[in-house]
């Protein structure tokens, strides 16, 4: 009885300095698997941004306050990504990073589909996509590409 108390007391501990929410809420992957998926999402995020620039420049919205809009969206989502990436990095509660890169994704996620860019940059575009949906599944995020309310899942990500 005694130890089933030290373990309780501690449990109710870690609970109460947030050890315990921290580890819940990312059940679906380990720490590893988040970095990774983070520093894809840097990675990609700077590939498409790049290939974006270069397929505007060569369309009809160069020099364009669209193009201008269109490249401040771009700065944005990936300003929210490298936010996420080190607020994940400092333990912080990323809950809140994770629906902003989503929100700000769902921007770039309309400009792809309203116009039409070379292959490379839409190709990218689908993997970072890819890589976003499941940054969602591990936050327990719904998140529909079509329809992006952003709800939160059953495990307490308001």
């Amino acid at each position: 009885m005694k130890n089933l108390t030290i373990i309780l007391s501690a449990f109710l501990l870690m609970v109460g300095i947030g050890i315990v929410p921290a580890l819940a809420q990312n059940s679906r992957a380990n720490d590893r698997q988040i970095r990774n998926l983070l520093n894809r999402i840097e990675q990609r995020t700077n590939t498409f941004k790049n290939q974006l620039d270069t397929s505007l420049d060569n369309s009809s919205l160069n020099n364009t306050s669209s193009e201008d809009y269109i490249n401040s969206a771009v700065s944005d989502f990936e300003n929210a990504a490298d936010r996420l990436k080190q607020n994940y990095s400092t333990s912080s509660n990323v809950n809140a990073d994770v629906r902003d890169v989503l929100s700000k994704a769902n921007y770039i996620e309309n400009v792809m589909r309203d116009y039409r860019f070379d292959t490379r940059t839409t190709n990218t575009w689908r993997l970072l996509r890819t890589d976003l949906t499941t940054l969602s599944r591990y936050y327990n995020v719904a998140w529909n590409w079509n329809n992006p309310n952003i709800i939160s899942g059953n495990n307490g990500l308001t």
